[in-house]
Parts: C-alpha cells; sequence; structure tokens
C-alpha cells in the first residue's frame, strides 16, 4: 500500500475526530485518497473515512440539491410530459419549420433531463447508491480551452453517488454506470427524429441531411466527453 495513501487517510480520519474536516485545507488529502482508492483495492474502514469526508464536503457545496427520492421522480414526470407534448405537436399538422424548432427544442430538453436518469438507472441496477441530484456548470469547465467555455457557460443537472457504494463496485460497474448516458441520451434524440420522417414525408432530403448531422454530432459529442473530461473521461479514470 502506498505510504503516502495511508498518511492521506490518516489525515483525513484526525480532522473527522476532531471536527475540523476543512473543505480548503483537505480537500487535495481527499482527491489523492479516493483517487488511489479508486485504482486500488481499499479496506472497509479506509472506505468509511472517504465517504464521511465526501459527505461533509458535499452538504456543504451551495448548489441548488434535492435528494434523489424527490428528485428522480420529478425528472422522469417532466421528462415525460415533454415528451407527450413534442408527439402532441406532431399530430397538430405543424409547418415543417416550425416542427424542426419544437423537435430540437423539446428533444434538447428531453437530452437534459434523461442524462441523469440513465446514469441513475444503470447505477441502482449495478449496485451503485446516489445521494442527490444536483444542478452545477458542466464538468466540460475543467477542460482545456475552448471546452472549459463551454462548460462554464452550461449549467446542467448532475447526480452525486455515495462513495461507499460506488469504490465497493467493480471498476467495469462504474464504467457502464459513467459511460451509459451519453449513447442512450443521443440514441433518445434520433428516436425523436425518426417520428418526423412520416410526418413530413415530402422534405425527406432534408430530413436525411438532419439525421446524418445528427450522427455526426453524436461522434464529436463522444469525442467531446472525453477530451471535454466528461463521462466518458470520468470512467477512463479507474484505468490510469
Amino acid at each position: 500500500m502506498s505510504q503516502s495513501y495511508k498518511n492521506n487517510i490518516s489525515i483525513l480520519e484526525e480532522a473527522l475526530n476532531a471536527k475540523k474536516l476543512d473543505k480548503k485545507a483537505h480537500w487535495k488529502t481527499y482527491h489523492q485518497a479516493f483517487r488511489y482508492a479508486r485504482l486500488n483495492q481499499a479496506k472497509r474502514e479506509e472506505i468509511d473515512v472517504l465517504s464521511s469526508v465526501d459527505s461533509i464536503f458535499f452538504e456543504k457545496w451551495r448548489v441548488p440539491k434535492v435528494r434523489t427520492s424527490i428528485g428522480i421522480p420529478i425528472l422522469v414526470i417532466s421528462t415525460l410530459i415533454f415528451q407527450i407534448i413534442y408527439f402532441a405537436l406532431l399530430s397538430q399538422n405543424l409547418g415543417f419549420i416550425y416542427a424542426l424548432v419544437f423537435f430540437f427544442g423539446f428533444s434538447l430538453v428531453n437530452f437534459t433531463l434523461s442524462h441523469v436518469l440513465y446514469h441513475w438507472i444503470f447505477g441502482v441496477v449495478l449496485g451503485i447508491r446516489f445521494k442527490s441530484i444536483f444542478v452545477f456548470k458542466s464538468s466540460f469547465r475543467k477542460a482545456r480551452a475552448p471546452f472549459n467555455l463551454l462548460g462554464n457557460l452550461m449549467p446542467t443537472f448532475g447526480i452525486k453517488y455515495e462513495v461507499d457504494s460506488f469504490l465497493n463496485a467493480k471498476k467495469w460497474q462504474r464504467s457502464v454506470m459513467l459511460m451509459s448516458a451519453p449513447p442512450l441520451t443521443w440514441i433518445w434524440f434520433l428516436v425523436n427524429y425518426i417520428f418526423l420522417l412520416p410526418v413530413y414525408p415530402k422534405e425527406g432530403v432534408v430530413l436525411f441531411v438532419i439525421g446524418g448531422l445528427l450522427i455526426i454530432g453524436f461522434m464529436i459529442t463522444q469525442i467531446l466527453s472525453y477530451a471535454g473530461k466528461g463521462d466518458f473521461w470520468k470512467a477512463s479514470r479507474d484505468y490510469q
């Protein structure tokens, strides 16, 4: 076991026992210890220390957040409502341009809402528990320019896992949970697009071009997810 890791755990444990844990003073120590525990098999007592530290840091993080028991039903209901509105509007024989506007508008909303839901669904199936849903800037903010500019401009939903269940899960389970959302949200996006085809058969060429651009957009975002320190980058941290 790394001596620095043992020292970091000891520092954190002492701060917890003395009730002197401070994010400014102990964040780097926690981050280093968590990183080592993620790459290696941590002991039960070490995971307990990291979990306690994480809980304190997260509770003191002043961002809009709500427990998953409340947040998940809200996201599910909101997603279904927007999807129903989308189908209802398509049935009204809207002009093609208006239909495209509604498609991108409602699909982008569902894209944002369902992203968190996919993380939660796969996490729960694989034994990873979650604490809260929060709203904050995209994780792209941590990346180098120009990705950080995008991240700072994009408030988005996030979901906070419980550290103990996360570290007790196998690496492949953590990877599946983290990487599940990007491709599935884009599949949802494309499903909504497919429903436009029978409604506007005369605009088939235009829709074909749009579909091609969406597929290209999907591939680009998967690359950006890694380069921009998104979900694929987060999953890769288990193997670096």
